[in-house]
């Protein structure tokens, strides 16, 4: 499995392997007490996990209700550019706690755990979709300095060496935004404009992305990032994130 254009976006991620690989018993990634188990984490973890429900909206991966595949929020937005959305947890419980420590502690020992929900997730309701390339959401580049890794890249990697896709970081964040958290739909709007702009966009023409973040909020960031992937010829855009808000 190949990575084209890294771009940098994955800077350091080699090295985090092998601290974590050095430090890190085989323990459970979220407790880091007990011995984890065949699916990665221990019983006890497992059995706190929040997770989604098997009925699940189409366009967020978040649960849904009635007869329509896609949730309330989905159809009340309209719907949005990209085909099909997947997420493996609820943003809630120790799901966030570990997309937190994850992103914002550099704990990286959580990034297999994470990605494997993740494909888990995807095959069994990305379906049928049959994506080419997976495309990381980017970061600013002196946001990349500041955190030292981008925890969509890395996600995309263990993805795709799972999956047998390889990784294009087609997308290149123009200008450094505001987070997105605190903000209001029309702020949030505001904060994502002119914010994507894309790399060499032959290696995208005619296919069938699909575009990794960590969590689906409001589908904003997801929704930019979708617009300029198909403006530049992707023939098709899917999404799959961590955790659905």
């Amino acid at each position: 499995m190949k990575t084209i254009l890294t771009g940098g976006q994955t800077i350091g991620w080699h090295l985090w392997q092998k601290v974590d690989a050095f430090l890190a018993p085989p323990l459970c990634p979220l407790c880091r007490q007990e011995r984890a188990g065949s699916n990665g984490i221990c019983a006890n973890c497992q059995e706190e996990l929040p997770k989604l429900p098997e009925e699940r909206c189409q366009l967020c991966g978040g649960g849904r209700s009635g007869i329509l595949q896609v949730c309330r929020h989905c159809a009340e937005e309209g719907g949005y550019p990209w085909h099909r959305g997947v997420s493996a947890l609820p943003f809630q419980g120790l799901a966030r706690e570990a997309v937190h420590r994850f992103k914002y502690q550099r704990q990286t020992f959580l990034a297999p755990f994470l990605a494997a929900r993740m494909v888990e997730a995807w095959l069994q309701y990305g379906a049928p979709a049959r994506p080419q390339l997976l495309v990381p959401v980017p970061l600013h580049w002196s946001r990349l300095w500041k955190r030292g890794f981008n925890q969509s890249a890395l996600l995309a990697e263990l993805i795709g060496k799972s999956l047998q896709i390889p990784v294009c970081h087609a997308l290149r964040r123009c200008r450094r935004t505001s987070q997105q958290a605190g903000l209001s739909k029309e702020e949030r709007g505001k904060n994502l404009k002119n914010a994507f702009g894309i790399r060499q966009a032959q290696t995208i023409q005619n296919q069938s992305i699909l575009l990794i973040d960590d969590v689906f909020t409001t589908g904003n960031t997801l929704h930019e990032a979708t617009r300029i992937l198909l403006h530049n010829g992707a023939a098709e855009v899917n999404v799959l994130t961590v955790a659905r808000d």
